[in-house]
């Protein structure tokens, strides 16, 4: 899970890919295909830069709009790998690296003319981090990693391969990371836009932390009770209930 530093310049304006929910978290690793023009045209420009953009979502209804209002909370992310395909489009593989805020944006030029940029472009600035150090932080650290080693949140393959992962590693992973690598089995397991969207615009890891220690704790219930419904005796599809 270690990643190299990464530079990020907040003087300029970066691109915004936008989606009708939260795709990105800081850490995440995300395969897109992208084949709509403006962002076919984005990837380009993208490429022969920093190969840094921000990852928006929708407030709204994206489907008929072709600008539509995003959301005040964005995740920076940074390509790590592409293809750039026959027809046009593109494969490419984002690193999740920071929160930022939308302070001011650019929408698309001229549409009309053949060098006009199609894509929108957002001025932004990172979300702050409280300064804490990992002392203060131990105590979050020691009950998320308490609650995934209970039953039954152990048992779960998502959260089982985090634990495995980060006790593999050689140096410690930093609690603000763990706190996100968590949160993203989280949400593989729950797969709520809502919850996406707050984990992604709450910049303080101790609120993040709360927010997903009480997930997981909420969702300790019903876990017992599917594997208390189990009966590996009982017929193909049926339950004892």
């Amino acid at each position: 899970m270690a990643s190299e530093l990464v530079q990020v310049s907040f003087k300029r304006p970066f691109p915004v890919f936008v989606l009708p929910h939260v795709a990105l978290l800081p850490h995440a690793l995300v395969q897109l295909f992208i084949f709509e023009p403006r962002y076919t045209q984005m990837m380009s420009d993208i490429l022969d830069t920093s190969g840094q953009f921000a990852m928006a979502v929708c407030d709204g209804d994206c489907v008929l709009q072709d600008n539509p209002p995003i959301r005040s909370t964005v995740c920076l992310g940074q390509i790590v790998r592409h293809v750039r395909n026959d027809n046009g489009t593109f494969h490419v593989w984002v690193r999740g690296l920071c929160r930022a805020r939308v302070v001011a944006e650019q929408l698309p030029t001229d549409l009309a003319a053949p060098e006009g940029r199609l894509y929108r472009t957002a001025r932004l600035e990172p979300l702050e981090e409280e300064d804490a150090s990992e002392r203060d932080l131990a105590f979050i650290r020691a009950d998320l990693m308490d609650l995934l080693h209970t039953e039954p949140l152990r048992d779960v393959g998502a959260f089982k391969a985090v634990v495995e992962q980060i006790e593999a590693q050689d140096e410690e992973v930093p609690t603000p990371a763990l706190v996100d690598i968590v949160s993203l089995s989280l949400l593989s397991v729950m797969d709520d836009f809502d919850l996406r969207y707050q984990l992604l615009s709450q910049g303080g890891v101790f609120e993040r932390a709360r927010t997903l220690q009480g997930q997981l704790r909420a969702l300790r219930a019903p876990l017992a009770q599917a594997e208390r419904q189990y009966d590996p005796d009982a017929p193909k599809g049926v339950s004892w209930n």
